[in-house]
């Protein structure tokens, strides 16, 4: 009886074979990529193959695929014209390639992302077609119709424009002129994005009411600047030390926190120092069963439980407990400024005393970010130099 064999393409171009070495053996398969021949045993999914026509099926597929890629290398080498790359293959690449230094809430959202601009400008499309101005439209209309604010908006822009970046300098799959540097992205107004330091204070001894975690939570939030994605996932480590102030006078207990690069938005690993009252309430969370049992900073669940299998506290656990403890502090409009808000506080209280590149340090962030996207310009700082100036012309 013969053995099988099988072949796919035509002889120089795209020729695949798919065979048996002995009778009932497994299936091995040959192709010529870039002119050297290749043979190994076939194994599309990483198990040996034994069914013609299974085997059959993939030799036709393989042959296919590399007619597709010779003709659109031969198009772009014989005749100069550029291959076509699709959106769907530019976001397919830069996930996975990219995907993994996302945090994990950040991976949804980022798919939310590539799932909308692939069903409104095509999978298909030639990404050299795609122009700035239409992705501003698109996204003008979308935001309008879904209530979007501009900060949801700018999101999804600069997704899109970071996406066709790396396309342009880490694939070099098309020249400036296609990617998408032109896209406008708008500048979401934050005037109401910040706590006054009368209502941080309240909301962080609140915190203390409503739970263990969240206390915790809000003072890392305000001293370090991170967000709040990053704090829930940090875990149940601190380093205690003792050490003489810079300024000096008597040594001060501190306690060493270190974000992962995993988790963290500056995508490197970074140590947050905490002291006084923010490195009290850690060492009292430390002790609890559930964070030693899970080795979780913020496990969900009953903190008195023992048991160590255990998921990190959600979101909206934490959002709830911001929720709860305005509520107690009479604290306002929280829902629209949330955890960030702390962030931008933090920032200006630095701002004032002096401390504003300490606090960049922190947030492991440039001085100059914070100084041009989070310092914000009181009402009663104004108002004393407008009270001033004020004197001072009618004194004259």
């Amino acid at each position: 009886m013969a053995l099988f064999r099988y072949s796919a393409g035509k002889p120089g171009f795209n020729l695949v074979t798919v065979y048996e070495r002995y009778e009932g053996g497994p299936i091995q398969v040959e192709w010529w990529p870039r002119g050297v021949r290749k043979r190994e045993p076939l194994r599309p999914d990483g198990k040996r193959v034994y069914d013609q026509r299974f085997a059959v099926r993939v030799a036709d597929r393989m042959a296919t695929h590399m007619e597709r890629v010779l003709d659109r290398t031969r198009q772009s080498a014989i005749l100069g014209l550029p291959e076509k790359r699709t959106l769907g293959e530019l976001l397919s690449t830069y996930h996975d390639k990219r995907g993994t230094e996302w945090s994990p809430t950040n991976v949804k959202s980022m798919e939310n992302m590539r799932d909308f601009w692939r069903t409104r400008l095509g999978r298909t499309t030639d990404v050299r077609q795609i122009t700035a101005a239409d992705v501003e439209l698109i996204a003008a209309e979308e935001a309008v119709t879904r209530k979007w604010s501009p900060r949801t908006q700018g999101k999804y822009l600069k997704y899109l424009k970071t996406a066709s970046r790396y396309g342009r300098l880490k694939l070099k799959w098309y020249g400036e002129e296609h990617d998408l540097s032109a896209v406008d992205v708008p500048t979401p107004d934050s005037d109401s994005e910040e706590f006054s330091l009368a209502e941080v204070r309240a909301l962080l001894l609140a915190l203390e009411a409503v739970d263990l975690r969240a206390a915790v939570a809000g003072h890392i939030a305000y001293v370090s600047l991170r967000r709040v994605g990053a704090i829930m996932n940090l875990p149940a480590k601190v380093d205690i030390r003792t050490m003489k102030r810079a300024s000096g006078g008597d040594s001060a207990r501190i306690g060493v926190v270190t974000f992962g690069r995993a988790t963290d938005k500056v995508r490197r690993t970074a140590q947050v120092v905490l002291a006084g009252r923010a490195l009290e309430l850690l060492e009292m969370l430390m002790q609890l069963p559930a964070v030693q049992a899970s080795g979780l900073m913020f496990p969900q669940g009953d903190l008195h439980d023992p048991s160590p299998s255990r998921e990190i506290e959600k979101y909206d656990s934490f959002h709830g407990w911001l929720m709860t403890a305005a509520k107690i502090a009479g604290v306002a409009d929280v829902k629209k400024r949330k955890w960030h808000a702390f962030k931008r506080s933090a920032a200006t209280d630095s701002d004032a005393m002096g401390s504003l590149s300490s606090a960049a340090k922190q947030a492991g962030t440039l001085e100059s970010t914070l100084k041009a996207n989070y310092v914000k310009h009181r009402i009663e700082e104004k108002a004393e130099h407008a009270i001033r100036l004020a004197a001072l012309v009618s004194n004259g």
